[in-house]
């Protein structure tokens, strides 16, 4: 589902106009990426929640090539499902 087809779904759910849901969405970005980057995690309402982990360097290799390459060190964002989700994927 892209942004937009999220924003008309909502605002045809709710009756909100689109510009407010776009508004209310990009607020809650904001504030869940304000999160992980001040705190680390985030809890997101009964979907789950994001933190952000180390991840060390290791070895790689370059699909097309086969060449052996060194994959830095970086952080990365680890989603962890709440039950409802897991429940709702399930069917």
């Amino acid at each position: 589902m892209t942004k937009a087809e999220m924003i008309t779904e909502i605002a045809e759910v709710t009756g909100i106009p689109k510009v407010a849901v776009r508004d209310v969405l990009d607020a809650f970005a904001d504030t869940v990426l304000d999160e992980l980057e001040h705190h680390g995690k985030a809890s997101v309402l009964n979907l789950g929640s994001l933190k952000v982990k180390d991840r060390a360097e290791r070895l790689g290799r370059n699909p097309r090539t086969g060449e052996v390459i060194t994959i830095r060190a970086h952080k990365a964002i680890v989603y962890s499902a709440s039950v409802w989700a897991k429940e709702a994927a399930n069917g």
